[in-house]
């Protein structure tokens, strides 16, 4: 009960932070156009122009193009595009990392899809339920030894790179370190315990049903799962 009580909590403290962040940003006043450029909607994104270059701009009706924006913040988001071109050997290490972390956001939901499937019955022998569970596992293991292995690249970086030492901060070595011991911790729990991640779905399950008395089924993976609502929160 304590284990399900602490997720609870740490998805609570989740929520008010981004909640807090996403308001704290909505009341900052809105950035100029020159610290935007290029601005990625403008139709004259492609060289860095603006709308404010063409003569009489009042008179005309303005342009603004959805796929354009996207094409500026889907590369940076998802792949991290600049960051490929400026510095490309912490790219190798970064990359691996946060892409990592996006493979687990989407392993999470995919699990969570399956725990609610659970609640109305499924057995995830054969058919689509045997096939979420195959695609769910796949995902996971993917997402974990990506994300491990760009987590431990980066925590080498800052404590190799000597052009990094002024700007490594104890924080930032606590962050990459949590994390990576989160990460290995799930790695051993899951390979040992719950190959399948069997005991997450169920435990899953739980928390959506308030079944808070459900055991876990592995004191392994219940420790996984501990660090890992502690890092969430």
């Amino acid at each position: 009960m304590l284990l399900h009580l602490i997720t609870y909590a740490s998805l609570a403290v989740f929520a008010l932070a981004v909640g807090y962040k996403a308001y704290s940003l909505w009341k900052m006043p809105p950035h100029l156009r020159w610290e935007l450029y290029p601005v990625a909607h403008d139709k004259n994104a492609s060289y860095g122009g603006s709308y404010l270059e063409e003569t009489d701009w009042w008179n005309k009706p303005r342009y603004s193009s959805f796929i354009g924006e996207m094409k500026g913040m889907i590369p940076e988001m998802l792949f991290i595009k600049a960051l490929f071109e400026n510095n490309r050997p912490l790219w190798y290490r970064s990359f691996p990392f946060h892409f990592g972390l996006y493979i687990l956001i989407g392993f999470l939901g995919l699990t969570l899809f399956g725990a609610v499937l659970q609640l109305f019955g499924a057995t995830f022998v054969g058919g689509f339920t045997g096939l979420i569970a195959q695609v769910t596992a796949l995902v996971g293991w993917v997402g974990l030894i990506v994300a491990t292995f760009g987590a431990a690249a980066l925590l080498h970086r800052r404590l190799t790179d000597e052009e990094l030492q002024d700007y490594t901060q104890f924080s930032h070595l606590f962050n990459l370190g949590f994390i990576l011991a989160a990460l290995l911790l799930s790695v051993l729990a899951f390979g040992v315990s719950d190959r399948g991640f069997v005991l997450l779905r169920g435990y899953v399950a739980a928390l959506i049903s308030f079944n808070t008395a459900a055991p876990v089924g592995s004191g392994l993976v219940a420790v996984a799962i501990l660090v890992g609502s502690l890092l969430v929160a």
